[in-house]
């Protein structure tokens, strides 16, 4: 039995409902699509929106969440990132990823964690995780640009970014 099943903390639900188990599916067929494209720049793109998706994923935020409450004597919540109010009126919207990871970054610096944390704060790049999800930007010349802000990353930058998240 995996760390996971022993922490199912989803809640009460049957059986369709766990996120995670579609998040590994979406690797998996990511994963045989990669070994089947020969071509660098398709192979990117690919790996680019793995990468967009791994940063988004729900399951890991909340685990590392919890288990730094456990840790520090808090007790488990369902919902460790509430949605944030917008303006007088009840309107709210879902914490974003960089919010959920200076949370969890938080809650490592006060149990001594500080360190190991850091790998999840280095693979986060909110500039990239936008343009890919916007497709906004382009491949050129062994280069990743987004026009936006006219920031350029080598191929060789992005590599190490992906190579954090062992894709």
């Amino acid at each position: 039995m995996c760390i996971r099943d022993r922490l199912n903390f989803q809640g009460i639900h049957d059986a369709g409902w766990d996120t995670f188990e579609t998040t590994q599916d979406i690797f998996v067929t990511f994963d045989k699509l990669h070994s089947k494209i020969k071509y660098n720049d398709e192979q990117l793109y690919l790996l680019l929106v793995l990468y967009g998706l791994i940063l988004e994923a729900s399951y890991p935020y909340d685990i590392l969440c919890n288990l730094l409450r456990i840790i520090s004597g808090d007790r488990y919540t369902a919902v460790p990132y509430p949605d944030i109010k917008i303006g007088k009126r009840s309107k709210a919207r879902p914490m974003f990823a960089s919010e959920k990871i200076n949370k969890i970054v938080e809650l490592a610096k006060k149990q001594g964690f500080g360190p190991n944390i850091q790998p999840l704060v280095d693979m986060f790049d909110k500039e990239l995780r936008n343009a890919i999800f916007h497709s906004d930007y382009c491949l050129y010349d062994n280069q990743l640009r987004l026009p936006r802000s006219s920031t350029v990353y080598t191929i060789d930058e992005i590599m190490e970014v992906l190579s954090l998240i062992h894709i």
